[in-house]
């Protein structure tokens, strides 16, 4: 799914070619105008209708895909940690030129702004989740140890610093007047 280790670490690249052996592999290809093969025959490779059914899933995915609301691309640049402008800019060159090339651009576009180290995954995994492509993201907290939510974590709110329990409120004493 992206380019890390399998630990979940990062490899120390999201060039195209790290993206290449990923699902993100139609995307990488259309960008650099390689189109599948019209007929796949019986050939192990996948052919046209994957490769444009992989772009428009990966349009969903990262927030470019023109039919999409604002409010919607404003959470899958947040999931991302991204800028909205490449998801708004993708979405428009799609839009204008609804072809394979520029899908595959306007992604690899959101792709190459993803900031590098150990979240690229999570990252990707949340966002996927909330375009509907797979359910809820669980990832292991230790190599084949119990599985954490990265949706639930994300969500929930954070927590007081500290390790002491939040002050209660108490009642305050009404001030006395002024002489």
């Amino acid at each position: 799914m992206a380019p890390v280790t399998p630990d979940g670490g990062p490899t120390g690249s999201t060039t195209p070619d790290a993206f290449a052996g990923t699902v993100f592999r139609a995307v990488v290809d259309a960008s650099r105008d390689m189109p599948w093969a019209r007929e796949s025959g019986f050939t192990d490779d996948p052919g046209w209708p994957s490769m444009c059914r992989d772009l428009w899933t990966a349009t969903l995915w990262v927030g470019v895909a023109p039919e999409l609301h604002d409010k919607e691309r404003e959470a899958r640049a947040a999931d991302l940690d991204v800028d909205l402008l490449p998801l708004r800019d993708g979405a428009r060159a799609i839009a204008e030129a609804p072809g394979y090339r520029s899908r595959g651009k306007a992604v690899m576009a959101v792709l190459d702004e993803l900031p590098s180290g150990r979240p690229l995954l999570e990252r990707l995994l949340r966002a996927g989740h909330a375009a509907g492509l797979f359910g809820e993201p669980l990832v292991a907290v230790v190599p084949g140890g119990p599985l954490r939510s990265l949706l639930r974590e994300h969500l929930a709110p954070d927590p007081p610093s500290g390790s002491r329990d939040p002050p209660r409120k108490r009642d305050v004493p009404a001030s006395r007047p002024g002489p």
